[in-house]
């Protein structure tokens, strides 16, 4: 199992952070590697979609919970490996929140599933330094 959790804090406008994560044709904005995402319904627990990414094949996707202005957990299986990604709000008070990305991946080769992780976590810094820079406050 591969487990990868990262936080940023400040202050942000959560409408912004959360309008950054529920419509997912603004995902590009904050995932760099990210060319378009398609989601086959509203972004509720059970919809289904399809990341594009750079060099990559099309990966479908559930999203497994939704919370409105608080997380959201996405899902990838492929072959005998599932990657689940949180994004998670919490509120510090006074403007003040943290973002935090976990990603966990099981699967049965344990090297496939480090080198699987250790990819796809490469840019979460980068992409939550975005993130923030989008949703700041001042």
């Amino acid at each position: 199992m591969f487990q990868y959790e990262y936080t940023v804090k400040g202050k942000m406008d959560i409408g912004k952070v959360w309008a950054l994560y529920s419509d997912v044709s603004q995902w590009p904005k904050w995932q760099p590697d990210m060319v378009k995402v398609e989601l086959e319904g509203d972004f509720a627990a059970g919809t289904k979609g399809t990341e594009f990414m750079k060099e990559m094949p099309p990966m479908p996707f559930t999203l497994e919970e939704v919370e409105r202005n608080k997380m959201f957990v996405d899902s990838s299986t492929f072959d005998d490996v599932t990657v689940k990604i949180g994004h998670f709000i919490s509120d510090g008070g006074n403007g003040e929140h943290s973002l935090r990305h976990t990603v966990t991946i099981t699967g049965p080769d344990e090297a496939q599933v480090q080198e699987l992780g250790e990819n796809i976590v490469a840019d979460i810094p980068d992409s939550m330094a975005k993130l923030f820079e989008l949703a700041k406050i001042g």
